[in-house]
C-alpha cells in the first residue's frame, strides 16, 4: 500500500532552539512554484527558511542561510580537533592544513543548503516558511515525556493550531525516548524493530499534524454575523471544521497509542531491572545454599532457594504479559500506518 504522506510532502526541520520549520507551498508565489516541483523531481530538498532575512542584501552565502550563527563556531570547534589529533600522531604543520581543509569542507557542505535557488526565490521560501515553537516535550529522553493522562488532555483543547503544535512536540518527544529505552534493544522485541520503523512512524505523524495544520491556519475563525452570507459562511465552516476535527481524533488516537508503547516499555525496563537482580540472586544460590545448609540445615537452604525461583517466575511472568501487551499496541500502530488520508 502507498502512503500518501509521500506524495505531497511537506519539508521540515527542527533548529537548536526547539523551533519546528516548516514549508507552507500554499503560500509560494504561483510563479516559483513549477520551478520548486523541477527540483524535487530531480530529487532535491526543497529545505525551509528561517524567515528573518528577507530584506537583507545578498552578501554571499553567509549572510542569507539559517543557523549559520551556529555551523561556523561548530566548524571550527571539529577543525580544532582534527587539528589537535593530526598534530599529536603527526606534527603541527600537518595538522594546520588538515584543520584548514576540515574547516572549509564543512562550511562548503554546510551553507548549500537550497543553493540552486536564487536570492529571490530563496527569500520566497523565507516567506513561505512557518516557524513553530516546540514546548520542552519535544527534546529526548523519558524524563521529557508527558502521561497518557495529558495527551488525552490535548485531544479535548479548543479548535485550532494550538493543540495541534502541543501534539507535535509530544509526538517528536515520544518518538525520541522510545530508542533510549533498555527495553527496545533486547530479544524480546526483535520482530518489532523490524516492523516498526520509528523514524518513518514519526515522519508520518508530523507530515499529517502539519497538513492538517496548514488547513486549519487555512479555515481560519469562525465567521460571525445573523446575514444569508454569514449564516452560509458558518455552515460551511462547520462542514469542514467537522471533517478537520475527524483527522484530529485520528492523529490523537495514534500518538496515545504511541505513548502507551512508550510507558509498556518503561515498565518492562523496570521488570528487566528486577529480572537481572533475581538472576544475581540465583548465580549465588549455591553458595548462600552450602551456608545456611551449614547455619540452619538443609531445609533453610531449600525453602530459600525456592522463594528465589518463585520470584523469578513472578518477574519473568510480568515480562511476558508486558511484552503481550507491546505486541497489540505494535499491532494498533501498523494498523495506523496502513491507513490513508489520515491528513487530508
Amino acid at each position: 500500500m502507498i502512503n500518501t504522506w509521500y506524495v505531497n510532502r511537506i519539508e521540515w526541520e527542527i533548529d537548536r532552539t526547539n523551533r519546528l520549520r516548516y514549508l507552507d507551498n500554499n503560500r509560494l508565489p504561483s510563479n516559483i512554484k513549477p520551478r520548486i516541483e523541477k527540483l524535487r523531481d530531480r530529487g532535491v530538498r526543497v529545505l525551509p527558511l528561517a524567515p528573518k532575512h528577507t530584506s537583507e542584501p545578498d552578501f554571499g552565502p553567509f549572510s542569507s542561510e539559517p543557523d549559520s550563527g551556529y555551523l561556523l563556531p561548530g566548524a571550527m570547534i571539529i577543525a580544532g580537533i582534527a587539528f589537535a589529533f593530526v598534530a599529536l600522531r603527526f606534527n603541527p604543520t600537518v595538522g594546520s592544513v588538515v584543520a584548514g581543509i576540515t574547516l572549509v569542507a564543512i562550511l562548503v557542505l554546510g551553507f548549500r543548503r537550497n543553493r540552486e535557488l536564487s536570492r529571490k526565490e530563496r527569500m520566497d521560501l523565507s516567506k513561505a516558511t512557518v516557524v513553530v515553537q516546540l514546548s520542552s516535550f519535544e527534546s529526548s529522553g523519558r524524563g521529557n515525556v508527558i502521561s497518557s493522562s495529558e495527551v488525552t488532555r490535548i485531544a479535548s483543547q479548543a479548535f485550532g493550531t494550538a493543540r495541534i503544535d502541543r501534539l507535535l512536540a509530544v509526538a517528536i518527544g515520544i518518538s525520541n525516548a522510545i530508542p533510549e529505552t533498555r527495553a527496545w534493544g533486547t530479544e524480546y522485541l526483535d520482530t518489532h524493530r523490524v516492523q516498526l520503523n520509528l523514524v518513518e512512524e514519526r515522519e508520518q505523524i508530523v507530515q499529517h499534524c502539519l497538513a492538517l495544520r496548514i488547513a486549519t491556519d487555512r479555515l481560519g475563525s469562525e465567521p460571525a454575523g445573523k446575514s444569508a452570507a454569514a449564516r452560509t459562511a458558518q455552515r460551511a465552516f462547520a462542514v469542514t471544521r467537522k471533517q478537520l476535527d475527524l483527522v484530529w481524533t485520528r492523529l490523537t488516537e495514534r500518538v496515545a497509542v504511541l505513548n502507551e508503547y512508550l510507558d509498556s516499555l518503561i515498565a518492562l525496563d523496570s521488570e528487566l531491572e528486577h529480572y537481572e537482580a533475581a538472576r544475581r540472586a540465583l548465580s549465588v544460590d549455591d553458595e548462600i545454599g552450602a551456608l545456611l545448609a551449614n547455619a540452619v540445615g538443609d531445609e533453610v537452604s531449600a525453602e530459600h532457594m525456592r522463594d528465589l525461583r518463585d520470584q523469578t517466575r513472578a518477574v519473568t511472568a510480568a515480562i511476558n504479559e508486558l511484552v503481550e501487551s507491546l505486541d497489540g499496541n505494535l499491532q494498533t500502530l501498523l494498523a495506523f500506518s496502513g491507513t490513508e488520508g489520515d491528513h487530508e
